[in-house]
């Protein structure tokens, strides 16, 4: 269903807010050529889409660039940068862009390549200085579970997600 909301983690948006950023989001898909568009928290939940994408396409893609930003902010640090804000994947079909909103949440796009990078790049950023605008105030909201278990949780969706993820774009 485009234009969801769908956090797992409980995100507390108001009603005013949800609808502020559900419009940015279509707003962003549509001048943007996008076939994907996702606000996400660090932790890798999708908080709400701008899509037609099947959810568990979204969960896999959400929590496969939740672990890039958490990858790339390792990286960061050994060439000498605080952080790397948005990370860029070319691809033959389809290129994946993703920029940090704020210190908690992550502005996902996904397009076809025949969609100018420039385009994309132009309207995600002012989507971005929107979003933070209204997400300043946001908190996230969670119980915390166990170390161990919470890993063990991670590992076996995001192997059920991987898979799920190469079946919808293999043609499986």
């Amino acid at each position: 269903m485009a234009g969801g909301r769908e956090g797992l983690r409980q995100t507390l948006l108001t009603e005013e807010q949800g609808r502020e950023v559900n419009k940015i989001l279509k707003d962003l898909r549509k001048k943007a050529q996008l076939s994907l568009v996702i606000l996400l928290d660090v932790s890798g939940q999708s908080i709400v889409h701008a899509s037609r994408s099947r959810k568990e396409v979204r969960k896999a893609v959400s929590a496969l660039v939740a672990g890039n930003f958490a990858a790339s902010a390792e990286l960061s640090k050994l060439v000498g940068e605080t952080m790397f804000r948005c990370l860029f994947h070319e691809g033959e079909n389809a290129s994946v862009y993703a920029c940090k909103v704020g210190e908690h949440f992550i502005l996902l796009t996904v397009f076809p390549s025949d969609v100018r990078f420039g385009l994309v790049k132009l309207y995600t950023s002012k989507s971005v200085r929107r979003l933070e605008e209204i997400l300043k105030d946001v908190h996230l909201a969670e119980e915390e579970p166990e170390e161990e278990e919470r890993d063990a949780d991670f590992d076996e969706e995001l192997d059920m997600l991987l898979e799920q993820f190469k079946r919808e774009f293999s043609g499986e």
